[in-house]
């Protein structure tokens, strides 16, 4: 445990096993398996390992998490990274399983205010990347359900494919939603517990003396301090530093001198107070934005200069160098290349060294000397400038880094460091020799230089002898194929935000603002190259509830960075084209519910309103909705009048915040939510069922169940026992399974209704795409196009037949209760003792299985007297025994009876005692052991099963007897009753 904590694991962990995640990025790209194990160690890092990797977790979650998720929907079936995304999802909500973690998150990278760690706001970036992405998600099932519709009315082949993407982007954008829901909540959490401490003395002393994490505020903790946001001294530097932009004045040498005791000033008990950092944080972006000012107006040097003296930098080389890599992105190439060129008199060592950390970062292991200079010359963020001093000094230091590299190599096959010095300015000017720019103006074409004369201005360059022909040919031949190229775009805008991330995605991975998947892996050789440079430097993090106390101006910080996010996403939902989504506003009614909890609970005014806004637009659209006569114009024009204001629920909601009962009205918000969820779940199913009905040819039939509800369709292949295989449309309802095949005219024609209660599924014998259906009506086998499918569709219909069989036994619970209050008096039944009575309208399938349609189905419904009883039960009885001859046939050979051993000795048990009575000798010998008549029994042992389950049944009646065997077959096979009617 010592070693796991020290310095020396941080290093070794941040040295290898940091650069082995990121070496084999590419590969998880191609191996979702892959990709999936190194997002656990991933996990494991930040879980185990965050104090000694502040830097490494940011550029890992950048690599890792961030830029799949900006991949947008992968939903397309060629070449898809869906299964990636899904686990990125997964593993963000690993992440943040504990309250305080979004807050730790925030704490560490989105109010970091040291030069050497950037603002990464990987909090922000994880919220806003999980937000866009539901809403990608939303575009694309708006755009393939309209594509959908016209696919099926012109009977478009590809609609198939069409579903399929859209059943995917709605997967994702679930699971998406998921993700920003779980962020959502524990911020809900942490707030909700410091609230609940102003109100509860005894919790707020146990949570403060006992997890030592929790703290109401500033106040409370040791590093409490009103501190100002802009000290008098900050002032003035800011009033000195805009001076020197305006006359252009050399920075004061007392301001340069204070710049040796930064770092070292003891903060006290005040440096982890999160007041504090937000205001570093404030005056770091400031700070940054006058230095950017410099560069812009006096260039790169007078920049660095003015950070060190305001102590952002320390005027170290390598922290100098460290700052140039880790905003690169947002420094002008020329302008870098220029200043890594300087030097001057009495200060040459210290401009060599910035040059020699900058460039030591970079690893050219394995590169030849021409491909070696092409990274370096293209890949790190400057432009060779023009001065031949200049260009000398990086390419000097260039070969110290490749010859450190690859001294003894194959690709460095010299004796001396200078060979790689001359060798590298002999292929810069092969470059500029061979593909110099057709200038117009010139009448000659001009003479390149050719291979021979290339390797003969490289005789004896190097003092261990000639080099080689074959090493200095293919270096000929590369450059004369593919030149080196310093096309360098405009530094990115910079608000120190993701645009100036050095890990962030390269613009030529960029397609439409989307990343592409060949560009995705691009930037890992420099995110590699930044931590080669920083990982001697420990970075510390800041834990919750060991380093400072989770406190409501934390969670307030992070709600104030974040919580537009949600409300965007919201926002998106509720005015998608499509209209109303009730699927999607669904999944973001625990969104609403945690963010604006999460507002009441910090009395954060302005976005607890914004969010009731939005529940008031999406409660105002449901009762339209019910009243047929509502859209999202009208919505809009009710939410811009403020007519949801006078809302009894609006005032009272006002009224509790203002009187400080937050959690009462956080109580009467979750209620409220609770009310439209069922409301609108409700409706989800009709509209989906009215949907489908439209589709099928006299479907409008299904809507005659108000129970109904449909699942899920799909087609599939049926293969009869003829073998022979026809696709058709199978439509899953909650009672039904109906397969249709499909008319010219782009309706579906039913063609055989099976219903639920009285199938059965089996996999034995099946191949690993298929599975048996066996029904009363019809029994095949069903073939699906994947694997994966197969599995969704058993186990929707498996738990479907179970809940059909439930409905079935409570229905006949009930029809039990009533005869039984029927014989006792209670119940008296009216006209004569048998009437027809119509079943609900349903999918009716003739007899004969051909004549297949919607009708109206009835059935003769027997009702009894008190003096018609026993011989209802009676009758009862025998047709049960009639019924039961073919589902208990085959005892011992489960491959024909559907029920088990147990419950065909129950029935035995039961048809015994309501024939013979109790067990005796005589009765045993008498009736010689004769069989049920639905199963037979041979050998002592299996006689011996059958007296046993006689015997059970002492002292019962016979008419109890009857009437168990009747309820038990009831169980096993629901619906044997009508059934037995059509025979």
């Amino acid at each position: 445990p010592k070693f796991k904590a020290s310095l020396k694991m941080g290093y070794v962990v941040r040295r290898l096993v940091v650069q082995l995640c990121l070496s084999n990025l590419t590969s998880g790209m191609d191996d979702p398996r892959v990709f999936q194990r190194l997002l656990k160690i991933v996990t494991i890092l930040w879980s185990h390992y965050r104090k000694h990797l502040k830097v490494e977790v940011a550029v890992l979650c950048e690599h890792f998490m961030l830029r799949v998720l900006r991949l947008g929907p992968q939903v397309q079936p060629s070449k898809s990274l869906m299964r990636q995304q899904m686990d990125v999802l997964d593993e963000i909500v690993r992440w943040f399983d504990m309250p305080h973690n979004v807050c730790e998150i925030f704490l560490n990278y989105d109010m970091d205010h040291k030069a050497g760690v950037k603002q990464w706001r990987v909090c922000e970036q994880i919220t806003g990347a999980l937000c866009t992405l539901a809403e990608q998600c939303s575009e694309v099932i708006a755009g393939q359900s309209s594509m959908r519709a016209a696919a099926e009315r012109y009977g478009d082949s590809s609609r198939e494919d069409i579903a399929q993407v859209e059943e995917a982007a709605r997967a994702l954008q679930e699971k998406a939603l998921e993700a920003v829901c779980h962020v959502a909540r524990s911020l809900m959490d942490a707030s909700g517990h410091i609230f609940m401490m102003k109100a509860d003395e005894g919790l707020r002393s146990k949570s403060v003396s006992l997890s030592g994490g929790w703290a109401i505020n500033e106040s409370n903790s040791e590093s409490s301090g009103g501190f100002s946001l802009l000290k008098k001294k900050d002032k003035e530097k800011k009033k000195r530093a805009e001076s020197w932009i305006a006359d252009g004045s050399e920075i004061p040498a007392e301001d340069m001198n204070s710049a040796k005791k930064a770092g070292k000033r003891s903060m006290g008990g005040r440096r982890n107070s999160v007041v504090f950092k937000q205001e570093e944080h404030r005056r770091t972006e400031e700070t940054l934005r006058i230095a950017f000012d410099i560069i812009d107006q006096k260039g790169l040097k007078k920049a660095l200069n003015y950070l060190i003296a305001a102590n952002f930098l320390t005027p170290s080389p390598r922290d100098v160098s460290n700052f140039l890599r880790m905003y690169q992105t947002s420094l002008d190439a020329t302008v870098l290349g220029d200043y890594l060129g300087e030097g001057g008199r009495g200060d040459e060592e210290y401009w060599n060294l910035i040059r020699y950390h900058y460039v030591r970062a970079i690893s050219f292991e394995g590169m030849n000397v021409e491909g070696g200079l092409r990274h370096f010359l293209t890949n790190c963020g400057f432009r060779l400038p023009g001065e031949a001093q200049k260009i000398d000094r990086l390419i000097t230091t260039f070969s110290q880094c490749f010859w450190e590299d690859n001294s003894g190599t194959s690709c460095c096959p010299f004796s001396h460091q200078d060979t790689v010095f001359l060798l590298a300015f002999a292929v810069i000017m092969l470059n500029t020799d061979l593909h110099r720019a057709n200038r117009p103006t010139e009448r000659k074409k001009p003479k390149k230089m050719t291979k021979t004369e290339f390797l003969n201005n490289l005789r004896g360059v190097d003092p261990g002898g000639d080099l080689s022909k074959d090493y200095l040919s293919n270096t000929y031949d590369s450059i004369a194929a593919r030149p080196i190229e310093m096309n360098f775009q405009a530094p990115k805008a910079r608000n120190n935000s993701a645009a100036d991330d050095p890990s962030a995605v390269p613009a030529a991975a960029l397609d439409n603002g989307r990343v592409s998947y060949k560009g995705l892996s691009k930037g890992v050789k420099h995110a590699g190259e930044l931590l080669r440079g920083m990982s001697l430097y420990d970075h510390a993090f800041i834990h919750i509830g060991v380093d400072t106390l989770l406190t409501q101006e934390l969670v307030r910080f992070t709600v104030e960075a974040t919580w537009h996010h949600y409300h965007g996403i919201i926002a998106a939902i509720l005015d998608a084209a499509t209209g109303f989504d009730v699927q999607s506003v669904l999944a973001t009614l625990d969104i609403l519910k945690y963010a604006m909890s999460t507002a009441i609970f910090l009395d954060m005014k302005m976005e607890r309103t914004a969010f009731a806004t939005q529940m008031a637009k999406i409660k105002f659209i449901k009762e339209q909705e019910q009243e047929e006569s509502g859209n999202a114009k009208d919505a809009g024009m009710y939410i811009m009048s403020g007519n949801h204001k006078t809302e009894d629920w609006f005032q009272n909601m006002e009224a509790a915040c203002d009187a400080g009962k937050n959690d009462a009205c956080i109580a009467e918000i979750h209620l409220l939510i609770i009310d439209l969820r069922a409301s609108m779940h409700d409706s989800r199913k009709r509209r989906d069922l009215k949907a489908v009905a439209r589709r099928i040819q006299g479907g409008m039939a299904l809507l005659d169940d108000a129970n109904r509800i449909f699942l899920r369709e799909g087609d599939m292949l049926k293969r009869c026992r003829s073998g022979k295989k026809i696709k058709y449309r199978f439509f899953l309802f909650n009672d039904q399974l109906l397969y249709t095949h499909q008319s010219r005219r782009g309706f579906y024609k039913i063609h055989q209704c099976l219903f639920l209660s009285l199938m059965r599924i089996s996999e034995d014998g099946t191949p690993k795409n298929a599975f048996s259906i066996m029904h009363p009506r019809k029994s095949f086998l069903v073939i699906c196009p994947t694997p994966e499918l197969k599995r969704v569709w058993v186990d929707a219909i498996l738990a479907e037949i179970e809940r059909a069989v439930e409905r079935k036994l409570k229905a006949e619970e009930n029809r039990h209760n009533y005869a039984d209050m029927d014989s006792a008096g209670t119940v008296t039944s009216k006209g004569s003792s048998s009437e027809w009575t119509e079943l609900s309208h349903g999918v009716v399938v003739d007899v004969d299985g051909k004549g297949v349609g919607l009708r109206e189905g009835k059935v003769k419904k027997e009702k009894s007297s008190g003096s018609d009883n026993g011989d209802v039960l009676n009758d009862r009885f025998h047709r049960a025994l009639h019924c039961s001859t073919n589902l208990l046939s085959g005892l011992g050979d489960n491959k024909k009876g559907v029920a088990g051993e147990s419950v065909k000795l129950q029935l035995y048990g039961f048809f015994k005692q309501a024939k013979e009575g109790d067990y005796s000798p005589e009765t045993a010998a008498r009736s010689a052991l004769s069989s049920t008549g639905s199963s037979t029994l041979e050998g002592d042992a299996v006689a011996k099963l059958k007296l046993d389950a006689w015997k059970v049944n002492q002292g019962m009646s016979r008419s109890e007897a009857k009437q168990k065997y009747v309820d038990l077959l009831g169980v096993i096979s629901p619906g044997w009753e009508d059934r037995g009617l059509e025979m």
